[in-house]
């Protein structure tokens, strides 16, 4: 895995943390790796490629390290969600386009229940309105891995919202920003990225009624008598007519 350009890394001296842009360069970054804990070398001079981290002894903890660009991605998105701060949720429509949820910027106290996976972060937000604590459960999630249904936790289900975290890999490619603040952005205000997965005031579109038959199903040959008679009368109305 030595090839992997590593965005975040967690600085020595006090855990925290650390983008490649906010470190100095080469072993001077005073880094650990996210997942194997083997020291890092900041790349912060590189012309050809993105900035980034790379295991300072490649050779040995940087093969066997499984650390990706996504997985350090949700470490330090875990990282961010540990700190009280605003969260925008978005707005809901149901089918008729009528509006369920009101977009709002919500202040959040903490996370619970977080769980990791290779592609994906998931936890239980504590949001604050009117004076209450809702429950919300999120996902941040790199496609393929967007789950379904309402976020479950201790035997109760939560309303749901997604994030989807993959433009970052364009922002990373580019190199033009700050990439901490890129991703606590994208998790925190960006409106693009996320949506509603699961809640309970979305209304399910309404069954479109099968239209009657134009013929009745109740007759052998779909017309009524009363209707055969009639097209009897027509058919010899009609008969010997040329054009």
């Amino acid at each position: 895995m030595s090839n992997v350009l590593i965005p975040f890394a967690k600085r020595v001296s006090d855990g925290q943390g650390v983008g490649i842009d906010e470190v100095p360069n080469g072993l001077a970054c005073n880094c650990v790796c996210l997942s194997c804990n083997a020291a890092l070398v900041a790349k912060t001079k590189v012309t050809t490629k993105t900035a980034h981290f790379a295991h300072h002894k490649a050779g040995s903890a940087g093969e066997a390290c499984v650390v990706t660009f996504e997985n350090s991605v949700l470490w330090m998105a875990s990282e961010l969600l540990k700190k009280p701060g605003n969260f925008l949720v978005p707005g809901l429509h149901d089918s008729q386009y009528r509006l369920l949820v009101k977009e709002a910027v919500r202040p959040y106290d903490a996370v619970e229940a977080v769980e990791k996976g290779l592609q994906h972060l998931s936890c239980l937000m504590l949001i604050e309105h009117k004076e209450q604590i809702h429950p919300l459960g999120l996902t941040l999630y790199f496609p393929p891995d967007r789950p379904i249904g309402p976020f479950k936790h201790a035997g109760k289900e939560y309303p749901h919202i997604g994030i989807n975290l993959d433009t970052l890999h364009v922002i990373w490619a580019s190199a033009k920003s700050n990439f901490t603040e890129a991703l606590y952005h994208l998790i925190f205000a960006m409106p693009e990225v996320r949506d509603w997965i699961f809640h309970e005031k979305k209304v399910s579109p309404i069954p479109t009624q099968s239209q009657p038959p134009i013929l009745p199903a109740n007759h052998p040959q779909g017309f009524t008598p009363e209707e055969l008679k009639n097209l009897d009368a027509l058919a010899a109305t009609l008969k010997g007519w040329k054009k």
